[in-house]
């Protein structure tokens, strides 16, 4: 070692980064490595060290080891299972400090023994940092493993509550969502200005139907909502919700000033207009959202249902398919196809979707806003045997809406006629006073 090498690890050795003690023989170890070729590649990195740089900053512009592009983490062992040359230029290290050495294999070595609360954080990032990849390909089961690692090695990490909510509302399962609810709340506890905790927070009280707390989150920190657009539209949303059209709209069109390519904001403000009864306009403005980056599948859907309702059923099916393929596990997107699939005659291909729909709808229709979901299957089971002429199927479909609801008017209809076709007057007057009584009387059209 030269006489400069030498100098430089006495430095290091005597000037710990912390008060910590030192390392037992069974104790664990969190150990961070930098390895350079040269003397000129050592000086730049200690000179980056001595001015205050992170050291996985350093590791990842400097460091040729295999571990450089994480940080240059070694991760958690045993001191025992070190080699013994490495064991030797550890053991005396404090928690915290830094030394350095020469390597026949690896040249220059910078190691640190990194403190344990130091370590849990480093290694929650790398689980934050798989975790997304794993959301970004798809694998959200995997994800959520990797989001729980790092919240027990960081519980603090507000990043890491954040992406766990998310991953849980990415499923596409309704009982998740209380799950979700959770993690936003101890994320933006943690971090009150994190925005995105904020913004599906507020989202979530409003799938919950909980319009008052969604406003609270919103309007808790007003001056951050107004300057983001996000936010902004949410809360344009949450005033569409309440009623008052022309603040929402007011509000929508200002989050797409400050963001034109927001998806988020197109798609609400086609909601408000097709509240005032503009579909023209509410068409445009959905057209937009679904063709901006970050479109979701409930804004594909809305504007598949509307051409549904426009009569334009070549554009609807084709926009309902899609609203499914992108979140297979939604049970209103693959409502609104059947209804779509047996508009365009193709009955059985509708009762497919619905059967898919209640098989991912799991026990939501019992609570909150999804209480009449099931009930819309069943009404929309019994049409699509109708369309097919199974009266059979079909009565038994339209018995079950009338189970849930002894008032619906049109399955009483229903099965008023239905009685009437397979020879059961008594039981078809029965049905006809009921749909009478409930004031029901057919649409023109009959969808």
């Amino acid at each position: 070692m030269s006489r400069r090498l030498a100098h430089v690890t006495l430095f290091w050795l005597v000037s710990p980064l912390c008060l910590a003690g030192t390392i037992q023989d069974d104790s664990p170890v969190d150990l961070q490595i930098i390895t350079v070729s040269t003397q000129s590649q050592l000086n730049e990195v200690l000179a980056e060290l001595k001015s205050g740089a992170r050291f996985d900053e350093v590791a990842r512009r400097n460091s040729n080891h295999p571990t450089a592009a994480g940080g240059g983490y070694l991760g958690r062992m045993s001191i025992g299972d070190l080699s013994s040359d490495l064991r030797r230029r550890v053991e005396g290290l404090t928690l915290g400090s830094t030394a350095l050495f020469v390597d026949p294999g690896l040249g220059y070595v910078v190691i640190r023994n990194l403190e344990r609360r130091a370590a849990n954080q480093a290694y929650a990032q790398q689980a934050l940092r798989r975790g997304s990849r794993n959301l970004n390909q798809g694998r959200s089961q995997e994800a959520i493993k990797q989001f729980k690692t790092a919240i027990t090695l960081d519980p603090r990490s507000a990043g890491a509550h954040l992406m766990l909510g998310y991953a849980y509302r990415l499923l596409g399962s309704y009982r998740m969502i209380g799950e979700a609810k959770g993690e936003f709340r101890q994320a933006l506890s943690l971090d009150p200005g994190n925005t995105s905790a904020r913004f599906h927070l507020a989202r979530v009280y409003l799938d919950l139907g909980r319009i008052r707390k969604a406003r609270e989150t919103l309007e808790e920190r007003l001056e951050i909502t107004q300057k983001t657009p996000e936010l902004l539209s949410l809360l344009g949303e949450v005033n569409r919700q309440s009623g008052d059209l022309r603040l929402s709209i007011r509000q929508h069109e200002s989050a797409a000033m400050l963001d034109p390519d927001l998806a988020q904001a197109h798609y609400y403000l086609g909601l408000a207009h097709l509240d005032k009864g503009d579909t023209e306009e509410a068409l445009s403005r959905l057209e937009r959202a679904i063709a901006a980056n970050g479109a979701t599948s409930d804004m594909v859907r809305k504007a598949g249902s509307v051409y549904l309702q426009e009569g334009a059923l070549q554009k609807a099916v084709e926009l309902l398919r899609k609203a499914v393929e992108i979140s297979p596990a939604v049970p209103e997107g693959r409502l609104e196809l059947a209804r779509a699939l047996r508009v365009t005659g193709k009955p059985d291909s509708a009762l497919a979707e619905l059967d898919a729909a209640l098989s991912h709808a799991g026990g939501f229709s019992a609570s909150g806003k999804y209480l009449g979901f099931e009930l819309d299957v069943y009404l929309e089971r019994g049409r699509a045997f109708d369309a097919k002429s199974s009266p059979e199927e079909a009565i038994r479909s339209y018995l079950r809406v009338v189970e849930l609801d002894p008032g619906h008017g049109e399955a009483h209809h229903r099965l008023a006629r239905l009685f009437a076709l397979t020879g059961d007057p008594a039981k078809s007057r029965k049905h006809a006073s009921r749909a009478s009584n409930a004031g029901y009387s057919e649409p023109a059209g009959g969808r």
